[in-house]
């Protein structure tokens, strides 16, 4: 194979792995339950354009948000491999790239209203220009990082409705309080490797049961907000059951920490509860509503 294309396929591998992919498409399914969600009828092709931005506005926070933590992120195992420390991509192209996408996003979420426009304008000023260089200063950084992580589905859902209402408010409470436990377990099992690399975390200044206590709370605080979501009509009673359960599930596998001596073991199966918790709650709520609306 030529050497030519070999590098344009690297290149393009690299490119993605700037923007964060997973993320990104994780984030561009939530907005897309925000809009199926969402009061009043659905423009395809304006939603579509919507999913668009958002997709445009994530991806360029991811990359720059990678520009600006380019030299710890090869102090880390599992981020040293990246495009920037590795030194296989050219920083200034990360930065114009970066910023050509999020720049690139606005006149897609201006379709719908200024209201997404704005929101979507606070996401990315949230996300890169305070929750990236206070992660370095703060080990509550991660709580101002949870605003931007749960703006996607609001995004999607003000596009549609055109206003904040109480329901948006609760499903936006919905992706915030997940990120609180999710990020904990994170910090725990990668503890030492997140010390090595200077950043204050929260298991630096908190013991292990203030920890579990603070990932119990968030995720008692998860389930009410699912709740309300459900008694605001938004699904029937197979959501509500579906997000009583999975609230349980999720809140037992938060206090097994409390008898469970390895705490990255602990936290790492928490981690992949999480996941399933999210993916299971918005897929039961999406395919809920979808039916509700069509019959």
């Amino acid at each position: 194979m030529n050497i030519s294309i070999v590098k344009f396929i690297f290149f393009i591998r690299d490119t993605f792995m700037l923007l964060k992919i997973k993320i990104t498409m994780m984030a561009v399914c939530i907005a897309a339950l925000g809009i199926l969600v969402a009061p009043g009828s659905t423009n395809i092709k304006e939603s579509c354009l919507t999913l668009l931005g958002i997709t445009f506005l994530v991806a360029g926070s991811n990359a720059l948000n990678m520009f600006l933590e380019r030299d710890y992120d090869k102090l880390m195992v599992r981020t040293r491999e990246r495009p920037l420390p590795a030194k296989r991509m050219n920083p200034f192209f990360a930065l114009l790239f970066g910023l050509f996408l999020s720049i690139f996003s606005f006149p897609f979420l201006k379709i719908s209203n200024f209201l997404t426009f704005y929101l979507g304008f606070f996401a990315l000023f949230s996300y890169v220009c305070l929750y990236t260089p206070l992660k370095r200063i703060s080990s509550l950084s991660f709580i101002i990082g949870a605003f931007p992580g749960a703006m996607p589905v609001l995004l999607g859902y003000t596009s549609i409705l055109g206003k904040l209402d109480k329901e948006g408010l609760f499903l936006f409470g919905i992706a915030f309080f997940w990120q609180i436990p999710h990020v904990i377990a994170i910090l725990v099992f990668r503890a030492k490797e997140y010390q090595k690399a200077g950043y204050p975390i929260l298991p630096s200044i908190l013991n292990d049961s203030q920890i579990i206590v603070c990932m119990c709370f968030s995720i008692l605080c998860l389930v009410f907000c699912s709740l309300i979501v459900y008694f605001s009509e938004f699904g029937s009673f197979t959501y509500g059951l579906f997000a009583i359960l999975l609230g349980m599930w999720f809140f037992a596998s938060c206090g097994k920490g409390f008898f469970i001596i390895s705490k990255q073991v602990w936290a790492k199966k928490v981690f992949i509860v999480s996941l399933f918790y999210q993916t299971l709650l918005f897929l039961v709520l999406a395919i809920d509503v979808y039916f509700y609306k069509l019959y």
